[in-house]
């Protein structure tokens, strides 16, 4: 290995190594017993993580050293941050009887959404080192935001304004799952958001758009569980809506292309 490679592949295993403590902390606690603040440090602990992973990347190309290693071992450390730290740190949040039709529909969702979350990224180490890398948007939502999208309701339940039963809380977490596993296995585009080239020519727009970043910090520091459901969800929600649109538009462009060989 060369040496110059040795910076970005530390802070993939510093990734890695989140998502290990994650995992290990979380499998201390019985199922059920585990409370708010508990979750709370996880959670800010794979946002750590997701910096690491960002910084990897970043390092990499700023070097111009990107090889096939460190794209499998970084995509092998997102499939344990990202793809099964969450479905740990939900289920352990349930207290559900074992043997129930509820569990059993948790349990299946859970195991669908870490196996959605390592075939995402076999695909994506496959496109990452092959001859169209770095090409347009992800193909799949990205597992590290499924990561934060399958966490932020249970976060946001476990709350004391919230008030559910465990029963409506695993159908939830149940419902989430299946959701997000789909999407990664889609083949809905989901725009990279390294890839946005933000160009702000009014000064007006520029100050929404700090005043915005910071009415999102202050209402982090208040409710935290809030703005990550939000963010989340939102760029899923987001990304969706914009390839709908683009389906629209290649439907429709395509019917005139039909009804001018028509006309000619």
């Amino acid at each position: 290995m060369k040496r110059n490679i040795v910076l970005p592949n530390f802070f993939t295993a510093l990734c890695l190594c989140c998502g290990l403590f994650v995992i290990f902390k979380m499998n201390m606690i019985s199922p059920g017993t585990a409370v708010f603040d508990q979750v709370l440090s996880s959670v800010k602990i794979l946002l750590i993580a997701a910096g690491f992973d960002v910084l990897d990347g970043a390092i990499a190309r700023a070097m111009n050293v990107k090889s096939k290693f460190g794209a499998f071992f970084d995509s092998m450390a997102d499939a344990v941050s990202f793809g099964v730290a969450p479905s740990v740190l939900v289920l352990k949040t349930l207290s559900i009887m074992p043997g129930t039709v509820l569990s059993a529909f948790v349990t299946v969702g859970a195991m669908l959404y870490s196996v959605a979350g390592i075939l995402r990224l076999v695909r994506f180490s496959l496109i990452a080192v092959g001859p169209s890398a770095n090409l347009g948007p992800f193909r799949g939502l990205p597992v590290t935001c499924a990561g934060f999208a399958a966490i932020s309701p249970t976060l946001l339940l476990m709350k004391d304004t919230f008030s559910v039963s465990e029963h409506v809380h695993a159908l939830i977490a149940g419902g989430v799952f299946f959701i997000l596993g789909y999407l990664m296995l889609s083949n809905w585009r989901f725009p990279s958001i390294k890839r946005l080239n933000l160009t702000v020519t009014s000064i007006g727009l520029l100050a929404l758009i700090v005043s915005l970043f910071s009415l999102l910090l202050y209402i982090a520091f208040h409710n935290f569980p809030a703005v990550l459901l939000l963010v989340s969800w939102g760029y899923v929600v987001f990304s969706l809506a914009l390839a709908c649109i683009r389906l629209a538009q290649g439907k429709r462009s395509s019917a005139l292309d039909e009804s001018d060989e028509v006309v000619s």
